[in-house]
């Protein structure tokens, strides 16, 4: 049997230029190559799960068998815990003309979004998904940008790189206790976890430099751990649970563009329980563009200005500062995250100097 053409299209914006070879990934199992940045996101799941439901559900077999389509066919969440409210989309209907043209209408109508209708591709007698994912936060307080010195990052192949970056030290740090959580902090392993308020109510954006590359799974696993169990220790001290006076942080700028089509990894085909004949993915693509910087991650690029911290610092306290060192100048990861959700809506894994920007640079 000639099995039939499934188009599958998962369309990640955010809208930025073109710096680099980041990908992104489906299989989150997996350890990240050495000095690359990788992208993931729920919202391919989303159009995966849209697309079996189009076919009267997961397929009975698939041959020959393919590990990554069963992960995910068998992938359990519950979508509306994890993705942005009013934030994104996903559209499923008959691959035609027409509905191209109307997914697109209906995307330029509650994102703004000009998605050009050729771009969800077409093909008589088969269906085809299309997701949208568009984001803007705001950190709760803007952080400081650098512009004396850059932040020296190494990736791990043992190269360095000098790259602009933002954040806050000494007594400056004092006035981020309400917006920066400290939810792990092991300095002689040279990792953290930060969590960092943002303008909507239920989203933070999560910082982890953990001690060795992880995959995404169990970095995930270790920040929702850690969510759980934050550090609670005395103001002040090593274990306080929110950033204090003479803490430093130093999180790189941002700017991440990855087109990646994922066709070749889910080859097979696919027999599902309400369909005579097979099916198969004719098509599967991911277009991820992120950036952050001191003010949040947003869809548009804002300059800061002033080359030293701004504000009044906070009155002098009669408390011991222990100085903890929250820097980003090792691999790292990025998570936009949903309070109690299980999962991230957004990931990144920074390795390699193709999403940092290099110091000095206009």
């Amino acid at each position: 049997m000639i099995p039939h053409t499934l188009i599958l299209s998962a369309f990640f914006i955010a809208g930025f230029p073109v710096l680099g070879e980041t990908q992104a990934v489906l299989d989150i199992e997996k350890l990240p190559p050495p000095g690359q940045t990788l992208v993931w996101s729920p919202l391919f799941q989303d159009s995966w799960d849209k697309m079996n439901a189009i076919l009267g559900g997961p397929p009975e077999k698939i041959e020959p068998a393919n590990a990554l389509m069963s992960r995910l066919d068998q992938f359990q969440w519950k979508v509306a815990d994890v993705m942005p409210k009013d934030g994104y989309a996903t559209f499923a209907g008959p691959a035609t003309p027409e509905f191209a043209r109307a997914t697109a209408a209906k995307i330029k109508k509650q994102f703004g979004v000009q998605m050009t209708p050729s771009r969800l591709p077409t093909d008589t007698g088969g269906y085809s998904i299309y997701g949208i994912l568009v984001r803007d936060l705001s950190f709760e307080k803007a952080f400081f940008r650098s512009k004396k010195s850059p932040l020296k990052f190494k990736d791990s192949n043992g190269k360095n790189h000098k790259v602009e970056f933002f954040g806050t030290i000494g007594s400056y740090s004092d006035n981020y206790g309400q917006s920066v959580k400290v939810l792990d902090y092991k300095p002689q392993k040279q990792s953290f976890i930060l969590q960092v308020s943002t303008d909507r109510k239920d989203e933070t954006l999560i910082i982890f430099r953990p001690e060795i590359a992880l995959s995404f799974e169990k970095a995930i696993q270790q920040v929702t751990a850690a969510v759980k169990a934050p550090l609670s220790g005395r103001y002040g001290s090593l274990t306080d649970g929110t950033l204090h006076k003479n803490d430093t942080v130093k999180i790189p700028y941002l700017s991440l563009d990855a087109d990646t089509f994922f066709t070749s990894q889910l080859k097979g085909a696919r027999f599902h329980p309400k369909k005579k004949q097979p099916w198969q993915i004719a098509m599967a693509y991911q277009i991820t563009r992120f950036e952050l910087f001191e003010k949040g991650a947003r869809i548009r690029v804002e300059t800061a200005t002033g080359a030293e911290p701004f504000g009044t610092p906070s009155k002098p306290r009669k408390i011991t500062y222990v100085p903890r060192n929250f820097s980003c100048d090792g691999p790292f990861f990025v998570f936009a995250w949903r309070e109690k959700a299980p999962w991230p809506y957004f990931a990144s894994w920074i390795d390699g100097k193709e999403s940092l920007q290099p110091f000095g640079r206009k």
